[in-house]
Parts: C-alpha cells; structure tokens; sequence
C-alpha cells in the first residue's frame, strides 16, 4: 500500500485568534470605527434619496453628462453652451463617477461626500502629527458634525472638493516644513503642489492664492522666510505642471477662456460692483460662527489657543494661519456666497478639537464641556418649537412652513429630529457623565438632527424642478422644441438627458455662452413675444413645444400666448404646451374691458390666408363687436362660451340680415 501523505489540520485556535485580535484592535480603535459608521449612515447612506436641487445641483450634474454625452472633456458646456465659469476637475470627477454608477443623483453627490470624507482624514493625520491620536480623531468628529460642513458635504456643488484638495495642499505644506529630512521635504512638497495644482483646476485661483497666503503668514510668524523659499520651489513647480496640460488645450480650443475666466470671473468679481451676490465685508463673519454649529460654542476660546498642551505650538500657529488670512482674503471679495468659506472648517475643526481635546483628558465632564452642550441642546428645542409654531400659524402667514410644499410629513420628521437631537445632547451633558460617553451621545445626537434633515429636504418643491420635469417626461416628445427659463435650463437639460433646450427670459449664467455664439439666436428668445413669434414658425401639426417657466412668469405666458394644451404647476414651475401657429391668422386675445377697442384690429390682424381664420375667447361672447367683425369679414368660426351660445347666435343673425347675407351663408359653427 502507498503511504499517503498526511493532510494539513486547520488550526481552529489560529483562526479564533486572528478574529480575536481583529476584534481587540476594533474596540482600541471605537472613537474611530464609530466616525466611520456615523459617515457612513449619515452621509452616504441617504445620499440618493433627495431629488437633485436647482438651479446649482442640476447644474453642475449636467455639466459632466454632457461632457459624456459629446466627448468634449477640455471645454466645459451647459445646454450644449461654453460655460466658462469654473475649470473642469469638478466636472471630470462626477463623470467619473455617473460612469461607475449611472447619471443619477447619487453619482452627481458622491465627489462631494467623498470629499468631505478625504477631508476628515487629513485633518486626522493632521491632529495625531500636532499631538495625538485622540486629537486627530476628536478633529475628525467635530469636522463632519459641523452643520455647513454636512451641509455642503451632500450637495453636488464643487465647494467640498476645493476644499479638501486646498485641505490636502495645506497639510502637506506644514509636513515638507516640520520635516528634518531634505529628501522627505521634497517629497511632501511636491504632493502639495500637486494639490494646490488640482486646486486650481477645481476653482481657479484660489487654488493657488491660499496656500500662498498661509504658507506666507505661517513664515513670517515662525521668522524663517529661507525655509518658505526651500519649500515653496517644489511646490510651484509641480502646481503649474499639473495645471499645465489642460490651461493649454482649453488655449487651443477656446482663446477667449482665459480672458474672460480672469477678467470677468476673477478680477470682476473681486474689485467691482458688477460681481454677483454682492454683500459687506463682514458677511462670513455669522456665516462662519453658524456653519460650525454646534461647536460654534467653543470658537472664542478656540481662536484664542496659542499655546496648548494638547498640541505643539507650530501646529497651532499654522491653523491660526490658515484660519485667519484666507478669511480676510474671502472677505475682501465684493462678491460672496456662504459656501465660499468651505475651506476655513478644516483649521476651524481643529482648534475647537485642541480645546475639547484638554477637557476630554480629564475622566469626568466638566463643566467647560457641559454648559455649552445644554445651550446647544436647548438651541435645537427652539428650533423644534419654532417650527411647530409655523405650521401651526395662519394661511398666508407661515412663511418657512411653504418650504415643506404638500408634504407636511418632512416639517414634522425634522421637528422630531430636532428634538431628538436635543434630548441627546441634554443627557449627554449629565453630571455623571464620563468624557467618552459623552463623545459618544454627541454623535448620535447630531446623526438623529443630520439624518432626519437629509431625508427631510426631498420634499421642497420649489428647489426640485429637475424631478418634477422628469416626471412629465413622457408627455414631452423626444423630437418637440423645449424653451425654458434661464434658470431652470439646466434641469430641463438634466431631466431629459437633451443639450438642445432653448433658452428664453433671461440669461443667467449662460449670459457668456449665449451672447458669444453666433448661432445662439436660433437658441435665445429673450420675450415672451419672441416666444410667440416661435410658435408661428411651427405648423399645428409638428409635434408640440414644451415651455418650462418659473411661477412668477406664468401670467405673462397665459396672457400673451394662445391657451395651451397642456399646463401643470409644482412649487414654483410650470410647464406648458403649445400646438404651432404656423399658416394661422394671429389669434386675437382681449379681456372684457378692451373688447371693444379690439373689434377694428380684427381686420387688420386675421386677413385671408387660403386655410381658415377663427376668433376665440370671452369677448365674442360678451361683447357685440366682437361677435359682429368676424361676420362681417366672413370668418366661419367663431368660440363661444356655453352660457352665451343663444344670445350670440341671434347677433349674428341680426348682422347678416344687415349686411344682406343671405342665411345659409353664414357662420358654419359655433362652439
């Protein structure tokens, strides 16, 4: 017989310790593993649920599916327009990202999301390397419970990523500085310029002026200007190379981006009053002290840490760098927009954590930590009673409660979460609590108000117009002209994955792309007389235009346009649909009043044309007039309402036997 060799024996001990040991290293690590589930459940989890916002969601969703949909990944374009408002690293990474997993909202947020994650995990690395592993992780939780920071953090707009690659610029900056080795320097400086070059192509400038600025400030303050300039050559040197490449294509492509992306989106908004949003120079000021709430209680004696034993003094004095100048350096902007002080949450984060951090060494909570948890906690028991109060208030006088549209159910999720939020930052605030539990509480607390906030927003109507567009998507046919507002041409764009809709009353922020496209007249109706004009262009039967506008403009359309056959409304949109005009006499629309006034224009307006010629509306009904020109000009169709189809049969006959028309002449219906 063969001797058979022996079979190898799991070892069941082996793999028992293994998990053992993962388990162990689990639990020495939970304020960790707890930031990860908080991220995870908070941030990502309901991050497809909303609709996509408009104008800004929609926009910068659309952007990157056309950049799929043509090809074009140098020239960005919307609605099928150069848009030269940003540089296209932003819109790269959606792409990206809509081709992993489709061209839906959760694609278009997901940069954002992962952003502010990358941006939590520098400020980790950033805290152990200032002081210790508890400093980088309590930086990590204060950074992404911060209500601007979450926020923004789940919405697709590009403010997240620019801040988490300035973030990336910055933290690499202070490690090629703290760095003993030349060759390590080296290393971390050219990972910085990488970032501030990727900066630059997220935003512009800023890219490049921020890391200067607190680079700058931080050498002077630490009186050594020959190590900035040891640093800062690798820096620029790489910034400009990865920027290179594409300032180049776009040069060849399109010469007139780089005067218009400086003059007009640079230096025009910076130094003039022809900037959008304009706002005082202390606007940041409460946007800053709010965006961090509900840490904003720690932000006086956080600004003032220069010394701490929690972390080195360096560390402080670059945070304080970073905070302070880029703030004044924002401010000094004429215009301004809340999400453009993004980047200042990452040191902000920080130095409330140095703070917290001395509190949390101590077993027991103190009252430094206790008081200003109760005060946020009863901050959000206002909010929540507020909130009841409004939907409890008068018709008319409810003001935020129309926010929540016909969805009362989302005003009273976030009113319990407020609530809840409360309730836990109270108990986490009891006397016998121990500093970790009351991390601990903190978080849940703030993912009770966050989580019922993200879920809650899907239902404001009148920021969800894309939605409400793809709603009625099937009534719009694939080859009919679709118009819309300025405004809301983005989310018709992304609604029906189209880069043809045609642009009217009012420019927006495809001012630039319209106004140099010479064939941009074909795609531009400026009045809802041009809007007009364009139905006549088509025969009644080609497929019918579909007209999307904002509520306030519903009125114009109704009075000045023939009556649609299709009309319907959400929030504060309207969609409308018109048959062509084409081959018809111009319709003749007057209300009661000038009906009169409008009988001799009937003539002039509605001459033979060899098909057919009709009158509409209340006026031949109510007004004699009326109902006698289009007999006496032989028109055979008149449209009358209902309740008047006797009255006005008689006129008429009464005409004819004037004018001597004999009666089997006469009008052949009348509806």
């Amino acid at each position: 017989m063969e001797a058979r060799e022996p079979q190898p024996v799991e070892d069941d001990s082996a793999t028992c310790g293994a998990v053992a040991r993962t388990f162990r290293g689990l639990l020495a690590r939970w304020p960790e593993v707890l930031i990860a589930a908080f991220f995870v459940a908070v941030y990502l989890v309901p991050l497809g649920q909303r609709p996509l916002m408009s104008p800004d969601e929609a926009r910068y969703a659309e952007i990157p599916r056309e950049m799929l949909a043509t090809g074009n990944w140098v020239v960005p374009h919307l609605d099928g327009f150069r848009y030269f408002e940003k540089p296209p690293l932003g819109y790269w990474v959606s792409a990206g990202a809509m081709l992993l997993f489709g061209e839906t909202p959760f694609a278009a947020r997901l940069p954002s999301v992962l952003a502010a994650a990358f941006a939590a995990w520098l400020l980790y690395g950033y805290g152990r390397r200032a002081g210790s592993r508890t400093l980088g992780w309590l930086g990590a939780a204060i950074f992404l419970t911060m209500g601007q920071v979450f926020a923004v953090g789940v919405f697709n707009i590009l403010d997240s990523l620019f801040a988490a690659l300035l973030s990336g610029a910055l933290v690499y900056i202070y490690r090629a500085w703290e760095s003993p080795h030349a060759r390590a320097r080296r290393g971390f400086a050219i990972v910085a310029g990488a970032f501030c070059g990727l900066a630059f192509l997220t935003k512009g400038f800023l890219g490049f002026a921020i890391p200067a600025l607190t680079a700058s400030a931080f050498a002077v303050w630490e009186r050594d200007l020959r190590r900035l300039l040891r640093i800062g050559l690798p820096v620029v040197v790489t910034a400009l190379l990865v920027a290179l490449p594409w300032s180049l294509a776009i040069q060849q492509q399109e010469p007139d981006f780089w005067r218009h992306f400086i003059v007009v989106e640079h230096l025009e908004r910076f130094f003039t009053d022809r900037a959008d949003h304009l706002e005082p120079f202390w606007f940041f000021l409460p946007i800053w002290i709010a965006g961090a709430l509900p840490w904003a209680v720690f932000l006086p004696a956080a600004t003032s840490a220069r010394h701490s034993h929690v972390a080195s003094r360096s560390s402080l004095r670059f945070a304080l760098c970073w905070l302070v100048p880029s703030g004044l350096l924002l401010s000094a902007s004429h215009g301004k927009l809340a999400t453009y002080i993004q980047p200042l949450f990452v040191p902000t984060a920080f130095l409330i954590a140095v703070v917290v951090g001395g509190q949390l060494r101590r077993r027991w909570l103190t009252p430094a930590l206790r008081i200003p948890t109760r005060g946020v906690a009863l901050l959000l028991l206002l909010c929540a009673l507020g909130l009841v109060a409004i939907y409890f208030a008068p018709p008319g006088q409810k003001g935020l409660a129309e926010l929540f549209g016909a969805h009362p159910y989302a005003h009273w999720l976030v009113c319990v979460a407020a609530s809840l939020g409360a309730t836990g930052l109270w108990w986490s605030a009891a006397r016998t609590s121990t500093s970790r539990s009351w991390l601990a509480q903190v978080l849940v607390g703030t993912a009770l108000l966050f989580g019922g906030v993200h879920i809650g927003f899907p239902v404001l109507p009148h920021k969800t117009s894309a939605s409400f567009i793809r709603q009625n998507a099937a009534r719009i046919p694939p080859n009919g002209p679709v118009l819309s507002e300025g405004s809301l041409a983005g989310a018709a764009c992304w609604a029906l994955q189209r880069q043809d809709v045609v642009v009217t009353l009012g420019l927006n922020e495809l001012g630039y792309g319209i106004t140099s496209d010479r064939a941009s007249g074909k795609r531009f109706l400026g009045s809802v007389a041009d809007i007009r004009a364009f139905l006549h262009r088509s025969r009644p039967t080609d497929p019918v235009t579909t007209l999307i506008v904002d509520q306030d403009d519903v009125g114009a359309v109704l009075a000045a346009l023939p009556k649609p056959v299709l009309h319907v409304e959400r929030g504060s949109v309207a969609l409308f649909q018109f048959r062509g005009m084409g081959d018809q006499a111009p319709h003749i629309r007057a209300h009661n009043e000038a009906a009169p006034s409008a009988a001799p224009r009937i003539p002039a307006r509605a001459p033979g044309n060899g098909r057919h010629s009709a009158v509409r509306g209340q006026a031949p009904s109510d007004c004699r007039e009326v109902a006698a020109a289009p007999v006496q000009m032989g028109i055979v169709s008149i449209s009358l309402t209902p309740d008047t189809v006797s009255t006005t049969t008689v006129r008429t006959l009464e005409t004819e036997k004037k004018i001597g028309r004999p009666l089997g002449d006469s009008p052949k219906r009348l509806a």
